[in-house]
């Protein structure tokens, strides 16, 4: 059902509403005609907005005498098959002396207890503001009007309000900042009876002429009236619609120790709103999860976890969200996986103690959390921790500190949440160094040498098993040595 909307002025004091009721079988308008004398008299009638069950018409009355305005008045009509009856004037909206104002232009909310139109009261913000009035269920009738304040109202005109079934308020102005003439804006509903900051709606919808009375028919399309260039008369009614936003989330998964794309991995990304979709990676490691056959994968204003996973590898994680968004966005999320078949050593970031200490430095807590990510990321894993030292000082020694380093990492992980059963620590002292001393020998650089030595000091893991199960059987693994007394001063452990 399309209305005609048009601007009330001394000008077009006889326009009648006229109504359209529907398109031909070729899609388009078929003829308007005007209502009956019910709504249209010798007066002005126009902006005409039904109620959200098309039961009910509020529309503007204006009076003239001998080409001078009455003032003009808010109608509203019932509508029962085609037909209207029952028209009354909204009571109460104008006080004693007030009869030439004009009160036009009505909209009405979803529930039908507030109702925002424009007029010009004193005491508003300037020229035509826009104004509001609660329905009181109790007293069966519509409260004093309020200003909607100076975030909506400016020193010029706001007029032509529509509120959307979504709580929108759309309306007309020439006092924000625009594109020229009337614009479009809109203001997103902030709480009770509440509209927060105005946005302009922009091309196409705004255009350097006048644009003003929109109207949705539904979330995504409507009609509005503009007098821009290329129309066929001075006001002219456009439909428009907004194309649906499309949200693509594609990527590679990749090795991250060969950089080659890793195929049949699992992708599965699980939305706040309940929704889970899986795809297995191709040849390249690639992903895409794109609208198909009706099928939207990512929607709006929803959050998504992404997970990828394959045997050996690590799980890897991410997130996406489309809250806030308000146009189609492809996100390109790539992924580097871990390869850990049992037993493949993974260095970590550096963990540092102390000279001949086990106790973990503030530093190496952080170092750790690499691993606690890890394990909260992957729960079946089962990961022997590994502490290295380097050659220098006594190999008893060595291999005692290295344990306890070893034990100071698992007890940090325990604290932090992680499962005992998944831990196991093994300290290798000076026996599996990266570097022989033949090779830090070579180096005539003190310097040299000493980085040599510090990456044989180091702290790895390895994936054990795969399989754990929270509160289940404690998993086969190789013990760690024993942690025996600790070292003399004198044999200097590194």
């Amino acid at each position: 059902m399309l209305l005609a909307i048009r601007p009330i002025s001394a000008a077009e004091r006889t326009s009648p509403i006229f109504i359209n009721r529907q398109k031909t079988k070729k899609g388009k308008w078929a003829e308007p005609t005007p209502l009956d004398i019910t709504i249209n008299t010798e007066a002005n009638e126009g902006s005409a907005k039904f109620n959200v069950k098309r039961n009910t018409m509020y529309f503007t009355r204006c009076e003239y005498e001998k080409k001078k305005s009455l003032g003009c008045d808010i109608y509203k009509a019932s509508s029962v098959g085609g037909k209207f009856s029952d028209v009354s004037k909204i009571a109460n909206l104008k006080g004693e002396g007030e009869e030439a104002l004009t009160v036009a232009q009505p909209t009405v909310n979803k529930a039908e207890n507030v109702m925002v139109f424009a007029a010009d009261y004193p005491g508003g913000q300037g020229g035509k503001d826009l104004w509001m009035i609660v329905y009181d269920k109790k007293g069966k009738e519509w409260g004093k009007p309020q200003n909607l304040g100076p975030k909506i109202n400016t020193e010029w005109d706001e007029v032509f309000p529509f509120i959307a079934e979504t709580g929108e308020l759309y309306f007309a102005s020439n006092g924000h900042t625009g594109m020229g003439g009337l614009d479009i804006y809109k203001a997103n509903e902030v709480g009770e009876n509440k509209w927060g900051e105005v946005e302009n709606m922009k091309s196409p919808i705004n255009s350097p002429k006048d644009d003003y009375g929109i109207y949705f028919t539904d979330s995504d399309k409507g009609f509005f009236t503009s007098n821009r260039v290329g129309g066929r008369g001075k006001d002219d009614i456009y439909s428009f619609f907004y194309p649906p936003i499309m949200f693509v989330l594609k990527g590679t998964v990749y090795d991250k120790d060969s950089k080659k794309g890793v195929a049949a991995a699992s992708v599965k990304i699980t939305g706040n709103d309940g929704s889970s979709f899986e795809k297995a990676t191709d040849a390249n490691g690639g992903f895409e999860f794109a609208d198909n056959a009706g099928v939207r994968f990512i929607k709006t204003d929803v959050t998504y976890a992404i997970e990828v996973a394959k045997k050996d590898y690590l799980i890897a994680k991410d997130k996406i969200t489309t809250t806030g968004i308000g146009e189609s966005t492809t996100f390109v999320q790539d992924f580097l996986v871990q390869y850990t078949p049992p037993n493949k050593s993974i260095r970590m970031p550096e963990v540092q103690y102390e000279l001949g200490k086990w106790a973990l430095l503030p530093n190496s807590k952080d170092s750790l959390n690499f691993l606690l990510n890890i394990m909260k990321d992957n729960p079946t894993l089962v990961v022997e921790l590994q502490a290295h030292t380097d050659s220098r000082g006594d190999d008893e020694a060595n291999m005692i500190l290295s344990q306890k380093r070893a034990q100071s990492c698992v007890d940090y992980l325990i604290e932090k949440g992680i499962e005992r059963d998944r831990l196991v620590p093994k300290g290798y002292g000076e026996t599996m160094p990266k570097f022989t001393e033949e090779q830090i020998s070579a180096e005539t650089d003190k310097t040299a040498q000493e980085v040599l030595h510090q990456q044989n000091r180091r702290t790895e893991f390895s994936v054990i098993k795969s399989d754990f199960v929270p509160g289940g059987a404690k998993p086969a693994a190789k013990e760690g040595a024993p942690a025996p007394a600790a070292p003399a001063a004198d044999k200097q452990p590194k």
